[in-house]
Formats: structure tokens, sequence, C-alpha cells
């Protein structure tokens, strides 16, 4: 849990920022699966869902198949992708500073020629001289970038025509002007946090100001709410349910 980082906090287990990042306009509910009752429960909700999704599966692709085979048949499926397989496209190089650029025309190479200064490479005035030396290019272009500071780099190409941009970290990217400028990060009041920053939806629609409607749910903020509506649990078994620990609104031992 994520949340563990703030174990020296008020309520550290509602801090996570990976959960509050991906559970915006969500209800919360605890179960504890290792109790027969809290299994119970768990199929009994099964029946008012449309697409049950464990752990950190790709969602989509796998979600759009099953739905897709369930209209086609009538029935569900089970879908399984390693969880490594979604993490490693995320992970992958992060805290690695990259820049991209692309040259469309000898006029634009000779730009980025004279912005580098890539003596060497002077020569290579046509695209089929470019691709003939094509490897010794790209080692020229990392010795000139490897210590340089890429936005100011890029900046110079661009206002020379050329197409270039610093690779963003996914964490900085809400600090983007244009992020900003299409409020995609939305600020939501949190009642364990405050004021927290939260990525909206990647799309704007006339009349919609907001995408975020509620706050990332506390542990087991509706579990009362989900489980009377949607289970028919009474509040004897509700309170039942918490004395025995199949529900709860904190970690074990916090």
């Amino acid at each position: 849990m994520a949340g563990a980082y703030f174990i020296d906090q008020p309520s550290w287990w509602d801090r996570s920022a990976i959960f509050l990042q991906a559970n915006a306009n969500k209800r919360g509910l605890t179960l504890d699966l290792a109790h027969p009752r809290g299994r119970e429960l768990l199929l009994r909700l099964m029946r008012h869902a449309d697409v049950v999704v464990e752990n950190f599966t790709p969602r989509v692709f796998a979600i759009v198949a099953a739905l897709t085979q369930r209209e086609h048949s009538g029935e569900g499926c089970l879908a399984e992708v390693p969880m490594v397989q979604a993490a490693l496209n995320i992970a992958a190089e992060i805290g690695l500073e990259w820049s991209a650029l692309s040259v469309q025309t000898d006029g634009k190479w000779q730009s980025l020629v004279d912005i580098l200064a890539l003596a060497d490479t002077r020569q290579c005035h046509t695209l089929a001289q470019r691709r003939t030396h094509h490897d010794e290019i790209d080692e020229a272009i990392i010795d000139r970038l490897i210590n340089c500071d890429g936005e100011t780099i890029v900046e110079r190409l661009v206002a020379r025509g050329v197409a270039a941009a610093v690779v963003v970290d996914p964490r900085l990217t809400a600090n983007h002007p244009q992020m900003a400028a299409r409020s995609f990060v939305e600020l939501v009041a949190h009642p364990v946090i405050g004021n927290v920053p939260l990525p909206g939806l990647p799309w704007r629609m006339t009349g919609v100001d907001r995408w975020i409607r509620r706050h990332p749910p506390l542990m087991g903020e509706h579990n009362h709410e989900i489980l009377t509506k949607l289970a028919g649990v009474t509040p004897d078994e509700f309170a039942d349910l918490e004395a025995t620990g199949t529900i709860a609104t904190r970690p074990k031992g916090s």
C-alpha cells in the first residue's frame, strides 16, 4: 500500500497518490475475502455488475473483449493478463530524460547541423546520404545532447522549424501549459488531505466544466450504502460484519 509512505500521518491509508489518481468518482467498499461471509457478499454484489476487474490487470482491452463475447454468446468470461505486463510499460525508464526530434527536409537538416554543431555530418546533405550514415548521425547527435539542457535545445530547434520536443516524465505532465489550458487537472476537496490535484478526462465537452464529481473514496467509506442497497444487508447483519472484521474503515492493526 503506497499510503504507508505516510505512516506517521493521520489516516495514512487514505493518502496514496496512486489510489487517489485512479479512483475519483467511485465508491469504496472493503470486504475481507478470507472470511466466508466476505466472499459470499462479493458474489452477491457481482450479480449487479457488468464487469469485475481484479487487481492491476490492463482493463480496457480485456473488458472490451469480454463484453463483446457476452454480447454474442450471452455468457461472461474470465480474462487473465499478468500484472507485470501492464506495469512494465509504465515503469520502464522512468527517471531518464529524453528528447525527440524529426527532420523532414534538407533545409531543416541543415538547421539541426548548425544548432548542434554536427561538424562530422556536414556532408550528409541529402536523405540518401543521411540514410547511409544513419548510425554515425545518431551517435553524433547523442554526443552533442548528452550533457545539454533538453528544453533549451528543443526551444532553439523549434524556433528554426525543426520538429522537436522533450519527452515528458508522466509524473510531470500535469505541469504542461497545454494541460493547464485544458483544465486536465482538477482540484478536488478530500476529507483527509484537503484540496488535491487529480487528473480528469482527456477531452472536453460543451457544458461540462468538471469531470470529477466525487472525491476518491476513503477506505470503506461506502460500506453501508453498497451493502444495504445492493446486497440487502440488514442493520443487524451490518453490525456483525463490522464486529467480525469482514468490513472495515481502517487497516487491521492501525
